[in-house]
């Protein structure tokens, strides 16, 4: 299992959170044109909604248990070892294919690897939901609370080899997203007070946008974020690729949408996709999903 000194990561897990959160809510703030907070007149205080983030170890123990069920004697940490370990042999073996020891070594690890298959384990650990939400985070509708899962974070990143900060930073991208959709409002006032009623790919998938278009942004700057994103992407259900149609489309399209879906309360995925496909033809057209 993971030792002591993974779980004691949530200090860099804060600093991360302490480096980013700002950012983050910026830029979704500026992408989507809605505001979490209202200025009201100089004369009284602002209005703000307070969307708290918290970093917890796991989502009410559902990844640990999940291990523990299907992966009881796996040391995450071994694993990783042994993985570097292979991909080093290999790159030399040019150099030592007639060393014994060489060869003895190689074949430990890679009959290791081979008894737990990363295809297998990756579709057992990371490729459903839990009850209340995501593997690795969640926004909870009714507390306007985000929640980040470090253990199953640590754990993506030694199995994928991703870096575990963007990894992390894309997480939290995506639930402050949901956030933004939910409670952000815009030049009217508007949030989205349905949301709990809409398909699952609607939400998931203009999170997910969402946190594309923050990989784009970055792209020049820390173009780690790109490998990261399309690493979590390769591992998750495919609900949560349902935004890859909208990628073409113009990022404007796709705000107005937003904004017209919340006001309208449209909950099929269907409807909102047939009606962002057309409003990217015709931008303008505001009576789109109006039934």
């Amino acid at each position: 299992m993971l030792n002591q000194h993974d779980i004691s990561n949530r200090y860099m897990f804060s600093k991360m959170k302490s480096e980013w959160n700002q950012r983050i809510r910026d830029f979704l703030s500026e992408a989507t044109g809605l505001k979490l907070n209202k200025r009201q007149t100089a004369a009284r205080a602002s209005s703000e909604v307070n969307v708290s983030v918290q970093i917890v170890s796991d989502n009410r123990d559902f990844f640990l248990n999940k291990i523990i069920s299907h992966y009881p004697d796996l040391d995450f940490n071994e694993y990783e070892s042994k993985r570097l370990l292979l991909k080093a042999l290999d790159n030399s073996s040019t150099y030592f294919e007639n060393d014994a020891n060489f060869l003895q070594i190689r074949e430990s690890c890679s009959q290791y690897l081979k008894r737990y298959d990363i295809n297998d384990l990756i579709k057992r650990l990371f490729n459903e939901r839990t009850e209340s939400g995501e593997v690795w985070g969640s926004y909870y509708l009714n507390t306007h609370r985000v929640e980040i899962y470090y253990l199953p974070l640590l754990v993506l990143s030694k199995i994928k080899d991703i870096s575990l900060e963007h990894s992390f930073v894309l997480v939290l991208v995506h639930e402050l997203a949901h956030a933004y959709h939910h409670l952000g409002k815009d030049t009217d006032g508007n949030h989205w007070k349905w949301m709990r009623n809409a398909d699952l790919p609607i939400i998931e998938g203009l999170a997910q946008y969402y946190t594309q278009l923050f990989v784009n942004y970055y792209k020049s700057s820390i173009p780690e974020f790109e490998r990261t994103f399309d690493q979590m992407l390769k591992v998750l259900p495919p609900v949560y690729s349902c935004h890859l149609g909208w990628l073409d489309y113009k990022k404007e399209s796709v705000a107005t949408a937003l904004k017209l879906l919340r006001i309208n309360d449209i909950e099929s995925f269907d409807e909102f996709d047939r009606g962002l496909s057309g409003l990217n033809e015709m931008f303008g057209g505001h009576n789109l999903f109006v039934t």
